[in-house]
């Protein structure tokens, strides 16, 4: 999962970050919500903002899909099951 730019948003203590903004490889829009392992979340801060990289190498990615904003659906199994505050 590369990006040429990405944002991402940390929204609880289990270091699960909503990651958007970016294209995947096929070029479409992308957003992903990844579980950052504590150890690596200070070079997952400083690399998703400075260009391309493999979220895989950070942590695990918990839903993904296209488009520029998750479905309420998935916001709300994250919300529900991960408590993630959207």
């Amino acid at each position: 999962m590369s990006f040429a730019k990405q944002l991402a948003e940390a929204r609880n203590s289990d270091s699960i970050y909503l990651v958007r903004g970016g294209r995947d490889h096929t070029g479409r829009p992308a957003w992903y919500f990844v579980r950052v392992e504590s150890t690596k979340q200070r070079m997952f801060l400083q690399h998703i903002r400075s260009g391309a990289l493999d979220l895989t190498g950070f942590g695990e990615i918990i839903e993904s899909g296209y488009g520029e904003e998750p479905p309420e659906a998935v916001v709300a199994h994250m919300k529900a099951f991960h408590n993630f505050a959207a």
